[in-house]
C-alpha cells in the first residue's frame, strides 16, 4: 500500500506542475465573456486538484485519516447509516 500511495502522490506532483506550466501559457489570453480575466482563472483548478492528491495520499500513507474531511464530526450532511447502499 506504501508504494500505492507514493506513486499516487508522484501523479499528483505531476498534475501540479504541469497544472502551474498550463497557467502559464493560458495566462496570455483573454476570456470572450469577461475579457478582464485571464483564461488562466479556469485552469487553476488543476495544481489546486493536484495537491489535494498528493495531501490525501501523504494523509493515508501516515495513518493520519484523523486529518482528513471524513474524520470531521457531522462532515456529511446525513448519517452514514442513513445514506443508500451502493450510491
Amino acid at each position: 500500500m506504501a508504494v500505492n500511495h507514493l506513486i499516487i502522490m508522484a501523479i499528483g506532483g505531476f498534475i501540479i506542475y504541469y497544472g502551474i506550466l498550463l497557467i502559464g501559457i493560458a495566462g496570455k489570453g483573454r476570456l470572450e465573456i469577461v475579457r478582464a480575466l485571464p483564461k488562466s482563472v479556469f485552469y487553476l483548478t488543476i495544481p489546486v486538484g493536484g495537491f489535494f492528491i498528493v495531501y490525501f495520499a501523504l494523509m493515508h500513507l501516515l495513518h493520519r485519516e484523523d486529518l482528513m474531511p471524513s474524520a470531521i464530526k457531522n462532515f456529511y450532511p446525513c448519517p452514514k447509516e442513513d445514506a443508500i447502499d451502493g450510491l
